[in-house]
């Protein structure tokens, strides 16, 4: 759904730098939600604030794409080797996982695997 948030980075020459904070219009998320019915994704959610995600969540999004978070740490490992760039987006998925869950006061679910 396009509703205030940033796909990706926005240029090759901004691909290691942060991506500029997304402003995202919550009512729009609800409108949609409640016309369509159906789950939405929210695209571009690398570096959307945790409050807008919990936001956004509650008003009908649930999925939301962070491919920006695992992208870069490849990209900026990769010239160091395959195992590099495989450590790099190991350890960012894992960090995303863990704030994510976090987020969402899941993160028992890491905890059962112990």
């Amino acid at each position: 759904i396009a509703c205030g948030n940033i796909h990706g980075a926005i240029s090759k020459a901004a691909k290691d730098k942060a991506k500029i904070r997304a402003r995202l219009d919550l009512e729009h998320i609800r409108t949609v939600a409640e016309k369509t019915r159906v789950p939405l994704v929210l695209h571009g959610g690398t570096g959307i604030s945790p409050g807008d995600v919990r936001n956004a969540i509650s008003r009908g999004i649930a999925k939301i794409n962070i491919a920006t978070a695992i992208r870069q740490p490849y990209e900026q490992s990769i010239g160091q080797g395959a195992s590099a760039a495989a450590r790099a987006v190991y350890d960012a998925a894992t960090a995303v996982l863990v704030n994510d869950l976090k987020l969402q006061g899941s993160t028992q679910i890491l905890l059962e695997g112990e």
